[in-house]
């Protein structure tokens, strides 16, 4: 916004004000009426925000124009702010145990189990999470149900210092609870 409001003075001023110079002199005349202090730059927080801010392409102290490096480098233009988010999307696809137990999907653990017979169920992964803690906690009851029935470890605690039962009980996923209670 500021960028535009900047640009949109400057642009009426030199409409009103042809020649060059006598609208830059009126532009900073208006600002310094308006509170700006030619001594104060803007602060900010981030370093690289206020790099190349103060010095015009002549090198002059005290210009507050942006920069051309400055300029192009931003996106969009217009009123109001680009904002960039990422999509809703599923976690990402593993063939994991970890992330079957995630997609919910039975038939990937059971084709996993079928090629690895002795695979350790109550693997922890990278974040301290077995397969059942995350089957719990996001409410995939056909994993939990199918885990239970290979014989998992339910007292086994995530990094939080919480059991599945818990995280069910805490996202409200009031069958996985049940599923585990029995």
């Amino acid at each position: 916004m500021t960028g535009r409001a900047k640009w949109d003075a400057w642009n009426a001023t030199g409409k009103k004000y042809p020649d060059e110079q006598s609208a830059e002199t009126r532009y900073l005349e208006m600002a310094k009426e308006l509170g700006w202090n030619e001594t104060e730059q803007p602060s900010s927080s981030k370093p690289e925000a206020s790099k190349g801010k103060g010095k015009s392409d002549e090198g002059e102290e005290g210009d507050i124009w942006d920069s051309e490096e400055e300029s192009s480098s931003r996106s969009g233009g217009g009123l109001g702010f680009a904002v960039s988010t990422m999509s809703h999307t599923k976690e990402k696809s593993e063939r994991t145990l970890h992330g079957f137990a995630v997609e919910n999907d039975v038939k990937g653990i059971e084709e996993l189990l079928s090629l690895v017979p002795d695979l350790d169920l109550n693997e922890v992964d990278e974040h301290g999470y077995t397969p059942l803690h995350l089957a719990a906690d996001r409410g995939n009851l056909d994993v939990v149900q199918l885990l239970l029935g290979k014989g998992v470890d339910q007292s086994i605690k995530d990094p939080d210092d919480m059991t599945a039962i818990e995280l069910a009980q805490i996202t409200g996923r009031d069958d996985i609870v049940l599923a585990l209670s029995g």
